[in-house]
């Protein structure tokens, strides 16, 4: 009897030990996870060897993905900053030159253009050359965008 009883029980054990493989084994399929089991207790080991180092990769990678998201979210309040800026202050947009200068006829001719506001003429002097300019402010029909 005690025979039986200690062969029950060694199949008991056995079955379950088969039942535990096959939950393990569906686990990882039924999580369409098809990283082994013996890999992933390889990196957990690993990481728990060198708990430190892995931390300190962790912190580094947040710490960059941060300035990231704040350098990008500050590039654009700043390109909107200015633009609102500039619209507030007139500043001209395009300065159109000539090396020959341009005429009074060249200046009317650019305030007949569509779109533009007003268009002023400048004389400008360099180190060795002067040229006339003119400074050409747009007709706001909607918010100029930054790229």
């Amino acid at each position: 009897m005690d025979q039986d009883r200690q062969n029950s029980l060694r199949r008991d054990a056995q079955d379950a030990e088969r039942e535990q493989d096959f939950t393990t084994y569906r686990t990882a399929q039924s999580s369409n996870d098809m990283v082994p089991t013996v890999f992933r207790r390889g990196i957990y080991r690993t990481i728990r060897g060198s708990l430190k180092r892995f931390l300190s990769i962790v912190v580094i990678t947040a710490l960059g993905v941060s300035v990231m998201c704040g350098l990008k979210a500050g590039c654009e309040d700043l390109c909107d900053s200015v633009d609102a800026y500039f619209d507030q202050q007139n500043v001209y947009d395009i300065n159109v030159q000539s090396t020959y200068g341009l005429t009074d006829d060249d200046l009317d001719a650019i305030q007949e253009v569509d779109g533009v506001e007003t268009a002023e003429g400048i004389y400008t002097e360099a180190q060795r050359a002067s040229a006339w300019s003119c400074r050409v402010s747009p007709r706001r029909t909607s918010i100029s965008r930054c790229s």
